[in-house]
Order: C-alpha cells, then sequence, then structure tokens
C-alpha cells in the first residue's frame, strides 16, 4: 500500500497529514516528544463518535512519556460525522486499513523506533485494534504489505495505574 503524505517529514510539534488508505483519504495528527529520538510510536484509533478532546489529551501524555503518536481521524474526509448509530458507514476492515496505513506512515520518519509501533483505540476504534489487526503467522494483514509491526493496546481506567512509559535505561 502506497502511502500519501501532505506534510512536511521533519516533525515540530504537531503536524496534520493526509494518508491514503485504499480508495480513501483519511486525515491524522503526528506529534512527538521533545527530543531527537529514536522513539517508539502509537497509532490512535478513535470511537464511532470521532475524535474526542480525550483523545487528544492521551496523545499528549504519551507524547510526555516518550512515544510520537499519530491520532487517524478516520470519518471527516469520509464524509462522516459518527456511526454510532451505524456501524456499517466505515467498517471495521476500512479502519483496519486507515491504522496500517498510519503505521506505515509512522515508519518513514526518522525519529520513529520502526519496531516499535503499536496501536491505541478506544470504544469502537478498541474494537478494530484486536479484531483485525493482528495477522495470521505467514500472512499479509488486510490490506497490506510486508514486514508489518505492530503490538496493541487498549486503554481502561486503571491503565495508569498498571502501564509504565518505556525505560529510558
Amino acid at each position: 500500500m502506497r502511502v500519501l503524505i501532505a506534510a512536511s517529514i521533519l516533525l515540530v510539534g504537531c503536524n496534520s497529514v493526509t494518508l491514503k488508505s485504499n480508495e480513501a483519504t483519511v486525515g491524522g495528527s503526528v506529534s512527538k516528544p521533545d527530543g531527537n529520538g529514536p522513539f517508539p510510536a502509537l497509532v490512535l484509533l478513535h470511537g464511532c463518535g470521532g475524535p474526542q478532546p480525550g483523545n487528544a489529551l492521551w496523545a499528549a501524555e504519551l507524547n510526555k512519556w516518550g512515544y510520537v503518536t499519530i491520532e487517524i481521524d478516520s470519518f471527516v474526509r469520509r464524509g462522516v460525522k459518527e456511526i454510532c448509530t451505524d456501524l456499517k458507514r466505515v467498517t471495521v476492515s476500512e479502519r483496519v486499513v486507515d491504522a496500517y496505513a498510519a503505521l506505515d506512515y509512522l515508519q518513514t520518519l526518522a525519529p520513529v523506533e520502526k519496531d516499535r509501533i503499536g496501536v491505541m483505540g478506544w470504544s469502537y476504534g478498541a474494537m478494530v485494534v484486536p479484531s483485525r489487526f493482528t495477522p495470521s503467522p505467514g500472512k499479509a494483514p488486510a490490506g497490506g504489505t510486508r514486514n508489518r509491526t505492530g503490538r496493541m493496546l487498549v486503554p481502561s481506567p486503571g491503565l495508569t495505574n498498571i502501564w509504565r512509559p518505556p525505560s529510558t535505561t
């Protein structure tokens, strides 16, 4: 899958990117911690109501913990505001391809550790993560090509008590 990038590769603060996801175009916001890296990274997937303010708060916290983040908006460029009332408007399969487009993009960024990229989702985004993101051994993932990496993380209210930032040593 080819990724169309409509933003500078240089990351300073938060940048908007445009990614090709099969026949659709999705937007995203990339942010990074202070410093030159390399850093682990996370693809952030919103719920059925679209991006929410809490997602950006998580991105900021994850940046403080030393992660590059890309927060994907799977709806706005598809002309969709929400899918809570009709999950067929943007399917799990489409969201999986969106996540892989973001993963492919992150792998092109110099400050990202290519083998330390994960996926984190809320609500409907959390359904996307375990349902289809992890391919069967030896098979290409949905919409996918070679050399895919990814770890899953589904946040919960107690997450900050049990999940710590990566070690800096």
